[in-house]
């Protein structure tokens, strides 16, 4: 059974899932255009993108890191290294690619985004943020089949969690940004 903890930590992954999955989305929108506005979105956009995933998949010692999820054990026939090898399938990678991935991913946020380390000789490589959202919309599914099959302590609570994620699939919430970028996109031209 899920107990309210978990049940928040699902809803603090789903809602960082959404948020990287939707900077991603607006992030390649806003890229390439030749004005400091929407240059300065663009950067934005990245930033909380790498931001929000690294809440997720970041270092474990994060508070909202998934595989805290499993410290109790296995949930709905899942425990961390199932979805670990879920992950990994998903963006093509062995162990030791991951690992080199995920340490990009770090040092981007660590060292440029939150610490800025600009006197280090080595400048942080912005990650490929297709493969952020890849890993996102994995543990979306993963949140989903938790809520679908384990009953929580908090019934209130652990329906609305299985409802919203039941309701906006990972096609559905790519749809819907898929709509509201052609809003900013006509923002970025000029367009009304």
């Amino acid at each position: 059974m899920l107990n309210q903890e978990q049940l928040d930590l699902l809803w603090v992954i789903e809602v960082a899932c959404q948020r990287c999955i939707r900077a991603a989305k607006y992030f390649d929108v806003a890229s390439g255009i030749q004005n400091n506005t929407w240059a300065f979105t663009q950067n934005c956009y990245g930033g909380i993108c790498v931001i929000h995933w690294c809440q997720i998949f970041g270092s474990r010692s994060e508070p909202t890191h998934y595989s805290h999820l499993f410290e109790k054990g296995m949930l709905a026939q899942m425990t961390k290294d199932n979805v670990s090898h879920r992950l990994l399938s998903a963006l093509g990678m062995n162990d030791d690619q991951y690992r080199i991935f995920w340490q990009g991913v770090k040092d981007a946020r660590d060292r440029y985004l939150v610490h800025h380390e600009f006197l280090a000789p080595d400048t942080p490589r912005f990650p490929d943020t297709d493969q952020l959202v890849s890993t996102c919309l994995v543990m979306r599914t993963v949140v989903g089949e938790i809520v679908q099959s384990e009953p929580g302590e908090n019934v209130k609570r652990h329906e609305d969690i299985r409802h919203f994620v039941s309701h906006y699939s990972n096609e559905r919430l790519l749809s819907k940004i898929k709509n509201d970028s052609e809003v900013l996109q006509k923002a970025l031209s000029g367009r009304k």
